[in-house]
């Protein structure tokens, strides 16, 4: 490489820190109708909406977040958002077509009649949801409150956290707001959306509290709150952020709504005639209202698979079944099973991934399906559901526990937070279906006591590494043991919750990460870094052209290839992200070497000379600089390697960023990461834009520090005469591999080395060869090693 090459980039290194963003997709906060040209599309099924001037529309006669299906004004202000007496009465009288209705035509007060028809009427108990704490799905008022009184610590809990939102001496806190007795629901809230305020999921913490303690305070300040909320719910607006696209309705809006639907029921039955008779005439008609508005939302718009609706036709049915006297309750049950038996079919993947993409998802969507089998079992005495899907969910969790880091954590691909919740639910599942290699995974979160307790016996799954092409994940793994081995890489397109990454990964060595995702925020969609830094493309460990974000709508990894052996795993394709807005193509490569190290190399195609290309790395690890990297000053970490032939080509640089550390031992929830960035700057040359990246585990035992790493292991570039094949030799005390990208055709690679191979890695141990791994390959020549294999095939050899 030339003098007036290095010069060249050197000036360009100088200037590039100024350099503006290149255009890119733009990003909102949640996954908005997208635009293509003048037309906008739902980013679900990409089929064509409007999206114009929406300052004339009344946005809580949107059924739709995205496809803009509305409702008649005259319509939602009567049936729905206030809904009169006679409106209620009528909707509940038993009649021909109504025949579970209630006798009201001939009593002197139907109000007292309807009041006292649900004071005398069998109830199961069962209600929807408890305290977090609640293992058992659906469980009686009876059990839980046998679970509680068990459990002294758990029961403060359920009153501390009724006492954070209502307190006998101060009155009303909601939110970063101390209001006294007045609420002002239209406040500008902290730390929470408006939507999540008005699901009014602080009331069932006053439910829970009233059940434990049958305290008359936390019954009177259930009733306070819900009427202040009623009569104030008309004039509660949404305010729009500069980060979203569309208002849609804070009150009646699918997912406030829908949250709100089931924990009102609850309160209802609950508290039964505790309640003023103007209270619970009031909770009739939101129910009423709400139902009726999912309804529409299920009946009037086209099928999705996602979550939202998933969420709404399992509350809809909950709504039809405990008032299967409403005259609408068969309508209600019938829209709910056929939408719910498509979301069965088509959720999730053939190899068990959730559609969304997201591991946190995964948990939300379970959560939703399985309540739905039970609400059919305990309310309907039907246990159709249960018995044809729940194979289908089994699958779902063998995926799941396939793809957890080895600590147990979840890799927190696109909207979704670290954590061990799904480890959690993996062993709950494992036990309740029987399945040991569910548990196996992540026993040593299990106490002795735990196990002992278990119905099954925790076994180590068969398989380690694999790959999921349906649901577009890679997992290398070497053993099922916490210190083990683990990467994951993203290679799938965008969905529903998506962030703007791509060939991504996550790495865990020796029992802790190394190379992190940085998540979600602490407080979600509405963290005030969730756009800027989140979702976009340079907070994931991919390599990013001008600072811009890829674009992903359609764009997944292609031409893949995966080959899974004894000594290592490789697995390569290509993304168009970067094609549209940069016309950059990248292929990357993933070469690991079991038990020792990772070997990542990116090839970038792009006519334009000049452009930025970022290789980003983030960790948790705090990193000292290389001549040509960069090690941890953790002795239990990681050095990450670039050819030290190209310490003048490449600027390192070291930024930080945030990230979610969940669940991750001795961390803080969230905190400012290491950012590693190695920049090159573009030359339209396949011979100079690529990037070649090791990341190598350390232990304590290897004695490695900035001090001697240089030394003790060398990583370079081999130069070869073919253009487009790229090469590259590690060295380690007396082991040296050799690492060759090719194209499948017939070449002779060095003095030594000949083959028709995509891929290959042969090692020496001293100067005499040991090992070879093949990719797609035939023949090959190594020395005096010959090897000849009748068809193109993947393939190792000892010698």
């Amino acid at each position: 490489m030339s003098k007036k090459y290095y010069l060249y980039l050197i000036l360009i290194f100088i200037v590039s820190g100024c350099a503006k963003q290149e255009p890119g997709p733009f990003i909102s906060r949640h996954s908005d109708n997208y635009k293509v040209g003048d037309q906008w599309y739902c980013p679900i099924c990409n089929k064509p909406v409007k999206n114009g001037d929406r300052s004339g529309i009344d946005p809580n006669l949107c059924l739709s977040e995205w496809h803009d299906t509305f409702l008649d004004a005259d319509f939602f202000e009567q049936k729905m958002n206030n809904i009169s007496d006679k409106e209620l009465f009528k909707s509940l009288q038993k009649s021909k077509e109504n025949p579970k209705g209630i006798d009201l035509e001939k009593a002197e007060n139907k109000t007292t009649a309807l009041l006292d028809y649900f004071n005398k009427r069998k109830d199961n108990h069962i209600l929807y949801m408890y305290d977090k704490y609640a293992v058992m799905e659906l469980k009686t008022i009876e059990e839980f409150l046998k679970e509680v009184k068990k459990d002294p610590q758990r029961k403060q809990k359920i009153i501390d956290n009724a006492l954070t939102f209502a307190h006998p001496d101060s009155g009303y806190r909601l939110y970063g707001h101390n209001f006294g007795w007045k609420i002002n629901y239209q406040s500008e809230w902290k730390n929470i959306s408006d939507y999540s305020v008005n699901g009014l999921g602080f009331l069932q913490k006053l439910c829970l509290a009233w059940l434990v303690t049958k305290d008359d305070f936390y019954r009177k300040s259930f009733e306070d709150m819900f009427n202040q909320w009623y009569d104030q719910k008309d004039n509660i607006k949404h305010v729009m952020k500069e980060d979203e696209i569309k208002v849609y309705g804070t009150i009646w809006y699918e997912l406030a709504t829908d949250g709100r639907i089931y924990r009102l029921i609850d309160a209802f039955r609950a508290f039964g005639d505790q309640l003023a008779p103007d209270t619970r005439i009031r909770l009739l008609k939101i129910i009423l209202g709400q139902a009726r508005w999912l309804y529409e939302c299920l009946y009037q718009n086209p099928f999705h698979a996602y979550n939202w609706q998933t969420h709404t036709a399992v509350s809809l049915p909950y709504a039809a079944l405990n008032f299967c006297e409403f005259n609408e309750s068969e309508k209600w049950l019938d829209v709910s099973k056929k939408n719910m038996v498509q979301h069965f079919e088509h959720d999730f993947n053939k190899d068990g991934g959730y559609i969304e993409r997201s591991s946190g998802y995964t948990n939300y969507a379970f959560g939703m399906f399985y309540r739905f089998m039970l609400i059919f079992k305990y309310w309907a005495n039907d246990d159709y559901y249960l018995k044809t899907y729940l194979p289908k969910l089994e699958r779902v969790f063998e995926f799941t526990s396939l793809t957890l880091s080895p600590t147990g954590v979840n890799c927190p691909f696109n909207d979704d937070g670290r954590n061990l919740n799904l480890a959690k639910l993996v062993i709950e599942m494992g036990d309740f279906l029987k399945r040991g290699d569910f548990i196996g995974p992540v026993e040593h979160l299990l106490t002795d006591e735990q196990k002992a307790k278990l119905s099954v016996k925790p076994i180590k799954p068969k398989v380690k590494s694999l790959l999921l092409p349906d649901s577009k994940y890679a997992v290398m793994r070497t053993e099922w043991d916490p210190k083990a081995y683990f990467m994951m890489i993203n290679y799938g397109e965008f969905k529903n919750h998506g962030h703007y990454d791509i060939l991504d990964f996550e790495i865990y060595a020796n029992g802790i990460p190394i190379a992190v995702d940085a998540g979600l925020g602490l407080i979600g969609y509405i963290d005030p870094l969730h756009v800027p830094w989140y979702k976009v493309s340079r907070s994931h460990n991919m390599v990013t052209v001008n600072d811009a974000n890829c674009y992903k709508r359609d764009i997944a990894g292609e031409d893949v290839i995966w080959s899974s052996q004894n000594l290592l795993d490789y697995f390569a394709a290509t993304h168009r992200g970067y094609e549209k807005h940069q016309q950059t193509i990248n292929r990357r490569h993933f070469v690991f070497v079991k038990n020792e190290y990772w070997l990542i190399f990116d090839q970038i195609d792009t006519p334009k000379k000049k452009s930025k290309l970022d290789w980003n790395f983030h960790t948790p690890l705090h990193m000292d600089a290389l001549d040509n990297g960069y090690i941890s000053k953790e002795t239990n970490g990681a050095a990450v390697l670039f050819p030290a032939s190209e310490n003048l080509v490449t600027l390192k640089m070291k930024k930080t960023g945030r990230a979610d550390l969940r669940g991750i031992d001795g961390e803080e929830p969230n905190r400012d990461i290491d950012w590693l960035i190695f920049r090159k700057m573009s030359m339209a040359s396949s011979a100079d834009d690529h990037f070649g990246v090791v990341v190598y585990p350390v232990t304590p035992e290897m004695q490695l520090s900035k001090n001697n790493i240089e030394q003790e292991i060398t990583f370079d570039k081999i130069l070869l005469e073919q253009p487009g094949i790229y090469a590259y030799k590690l060295c380690h005390n007396n082991t040296a591999d050799i690492m060759i990208f090719s194209d499948g055709e017939e070449h002779q690679f060095t003095e030594d080395i000949k083959g028709d191979f995509k891929f290959g890695w042969f090692r020496k141990i001293g100067e005499n060869p040991t090992s070879a791994f093949i990719v797609q390959g035939q023949n090959f020549e190594w020395q005096d090693k010959i090897e000849s294999k009748p068809e193109r095939s993947d393939f190792e050899i000892v010698f």
